[in-house]
């Protein structure tokens, strides 16, 4: 069986409402024609569902207590940190991909990709769609078929090492309960070779070694209000407090000057083309005090980005991948034509649902003592962008590359630029 129309996610709105209201199509019919959410039975379904999850308190932010010894900073390694005898300069590899929880065909294209990597570690950088539900996770992630099923769900990859998730704006939709109880549950670190994972007990962690710390943040908790309210004053996303008493305690960013640091998050610093969330970049510029490489989703598209900085926030060499299952806009409006953009991917998909739409992709990082080799590749693999990172005394520097060949990603300035 097939997966489930790319089509239907196009133009979705990023709206609590109206993501209930497409969702309520979707279920009245299974596959996701928009048109059904206005029959009178889609849209009471909608109002309940709507009421039943968006009234009350969203989920218990969960924090390391400490009682079990895990502070959530996990050791950045090969399959031998399993058994104890880590070595950072082994290979290491690393897959991300953003907003891939959809279930389309195009997901599970893109996570055949990550598991021809076979990564040691997966990362999802946040948004499971419509809302996040129970039964979305399931289908869209975990593999589980509802009952009556048309099409075949998804699961992500698991790393053979520890795989994790970041929360987003549509998880919290549905107030963070299934991202948190149904989802984290599955996800963590491996404790044996073969085993299972042990669970990932909350939503930011850090994966490190002697020479790079990988910090995973959420976005995605303050993303959300009061209902109706939240639209006359938009969420700020920017971090918990417990989030950055946690970088300041067990991470020690303040007087770390060794460390490549990269960030992880749902939701973008910048952008040419869509909205901007600063707040975490200023929440960050009292620990952080030198640039980092900062990885983000939430923007349906792959973008790349020079070094950047706003007001008080950190220096940053922004790179969006928010196209890990979403139907992708091509030729955008650049709104803010001062934002460092180096290269966006462009080309248009040939959809089999004919379409109009650009290509899903996702993000390998290969890391190896002092280096990082990150490569932008699309649903079919094809490399788009390679660039390779280098730490020494906390700085870092960089080359990047296209292709090989160069497959027709925009390119606004000298590649090159892209690094330091």
């Amino acid at each position: 069986m097939p997966g489930k129309d790319l089509q239907i996610f196009e133009q979705l709105p990023r709206s609590p409402l109206l993501s209930y209201l497409a969702r309520a199509g979707e279920q009245q019919r299974r596959f996701h024609y928009t048109l059904s959410a206005l029959e009178p039975q889609a849209l009471w379904q909608w109002i309940t569902q709507y009421l039943g999850h968006r009234i009350g308190f969203r989920h218990k932010f969960l924090t390391y207590d400490g009682t079990s010894g895990d502070r959530g900073v996990y050791q950045l390694g090969d399959d031998s940190v399993i058994g104890g005898r880590p070595d950072s300069r082994r290979e290491i590899r690393v897959s991300l991909a953003g907003d891939w929880g959809t279930g389309t065909d195009e997901a599970a294209e893109v996570a055949a990709g990550i598991e021809k990597f076979a990564p040691h570690y997966t990362i999802h950088l946040g948004d499971v769609y419509y809302v996040g539900e129970k039964n979305e996770v399931e289908e869209n992630c975990l593999g589980q078929p509802p009952p009556n099923c048309r099409f075949t769900p998804c699961r992500w990859p698991i790393g053979s090492v520890g795989s994790f998730a970041l929360n987003g704006n549509h998880e919290m939709y549905a107030l963070g309960k299934a991202y948190f109880d149904v989802f984290l549950p599955t996800l963590g670190m491996r404790t044996n070779v073969g085993g299972g994972p042990s669970g990932q007990k909350a939503s930011f962690f850090c994966l490190e070694n002697e020479f790079w710390k990988v910090i995973g943040l959420d976005t995605g908790y303050n993303s959300i209000g009061i209902p109706v309210i939240e639209y006359l004053f938009s969420p700020s996303c920017k971090l918990r407090k417990e989030e950055v008493q946690w970088l300041q305690d067990q991470l020690k960013l303040k007087t770390d000057s060794t460390h490549g640091l990269i960030v992880l998050t749902h939701h973008q610093y910048c952008s040419a083309f869509d909205s901007e969330y600063p707040s975490t970049a200023q929440q960050l510029s009292d620990l952080i005090g030198r640039p980092v490489l900062w990885l983000w989703g939430h923007e349906h598209r792959m973008a790349i980005y020079g070094k950047y900085s706003r007001g008080k926030g950190i220096q940053c060499y922004g790179r969006c991948i928010g196209h890990g299952g979403m139907p992708v806009d091509i030729n955008p409006k650049v709104k803010r034509a001062d934002r460092p953009l180096v290269a966006y991917d462009n080309r248009q998909y040939d959809s089999p649902e004919n379409i109009t739409v650009g290509y899903n992709g996702f993000a390998n990082l290969t890391f190896q003592g002092d280096q990082v080799v990150i490569e932008y590749r699309d649903l079919y693999d094809t490399l788009l962008l390679s660039e390779t990172w280098q730490v020494r005394n906390g700085n870092l520097s960089g080359t990047a590359r296209l292709g090989p060949p160069a497959p027709g990603l925009t390119v606004h300035t000298d590649v090159k630029t892209a690094t330091s």
